[in-house]
């Protein structure tokens, strides 16, 4: 039980959390359910409530089953963070008391306690960005193209043993980790053919795509795309490591493009540097390249 303990313990990621994807992975590399469930009990019970969930939700869920409220105030809790999670992200407190058949003043009130009561990342806070080794995706010069590597499928062979006790439990959670690293291997071949310009020349200033975008080339549902880009991150041709979240967005890093460009051109104007955005499918006013030239 304690070596299960400490490999759960080792694999929580930066902010206290166990995604989805890392329970997959342990139990694909043998780790039994029952373990599983057990390690997680016993980290809770000795350290935060809401440790080793498997979201953010998740974790202000499980806390809250600890926290000092009133069972009327913990039920009412726990809708707002499920049944009316939109209207509460949406600022309607209105919406959800006139649901809830309550004055605003309660949901407010309510509010203000879980604030001061939970925290979304379970206790080991949040820590400026440190990127994992190896990266999820890697980026590679290919001639004059780019090609995208999923790193933990190279380095890792899953197959099932057909004499395994619980054979058709493991092919289940290793066909859904071969899912997960073939729609990464999409999402980093769709990116590295999208912003191969920008990558074989080392500049940050990608072209503009966002998730909703790449949904849609990949036929995925968005919610796809942003579960594949959470937490993870990529090595550039150059060498630099980011967030996989820096390759994507509507006007995407207009102020690094616009600073690239300055130092490219001698002592351009704003009207020409926004005419060669324009050329790269950034559409900025002469004003907006002013404010990111001062910035």
């Amino acid at each position: 039980m304690a070596g299960v303990v400490v490999t759960v313990l080792a694999a929580l990621d930066e902010r206290g959390l166990l995604p989805t994807e890392t329970r997959d992975t342990l139990l694909a590399q043998g780790m039994e359910p029952t373990g599983l469930a057990n390690a997680i009990r016993a980290l809770r019970e000795v350290g935060p409530p809401g440790i080793a969930a498997r979201d953010p939700a998740e974790s202000l869920l499980v806390q809250l089953d600890s926290a000092p409220l009133t069972a009327t105030e913990r039920e009412l809790a726990r809708r707002l963070l499920t049944v009316h999670s939109e209207l509460i992200t949406n600022g309607d407190l209105a919406g959800a008391a006139e649901r809830e058949g309550c004055e605003t003043s309660t949901i407010e009130a309510l509010l203000r306690r879980m604030r001061r009561l939970l925290r979304p990342f379970p206790g080991l806070g949040e820590p400026s960005y440190q990127p994992p080794t190896p990266p999820d995706l890697i980026f590679e010069r290919d001639g004059d193209r780019v090609r995208a590597r999923v790193t933990e499928q190279e380095a890792m062979d899953l197959s099932v043993d057909p004499e395994f006790p619980t054979a058709r439990e493991a092919d289940t959670v290793v066909r859904r980790v071969h899912r997960r690293w073939s729609m990464l291997q999409g999402l980093g071949d769709l990116l590295a053919d999208h912003h191969a310009d920008h990558l074989l020349n080392g500049s940050l200033a990608f072209r503009p795509l966002t998730q909703a975008q790449a949904a849609h080339l990949l036929e995925v549902h968005e919610s796809t795309i942003s579960r594949a880009v959470a937490h993870r991150c990529v090595q550039l041709v150059s060498g630099e490591t980011v967030p996989l979240r820096r390759l994507f967005g509507a006007n995407h890093d207009v102020r690094a493009a616009v600073a690239e460009l300055s130092a490219m051109v001698p002592r351009p104007s704003d009207r020409a540097i926004a005419e060669l955005l324009a050329e790269r499918g950034i559409v900025v006013s002469r004003r907006a390249v002013n404010k990111y030239r001062r910035s």
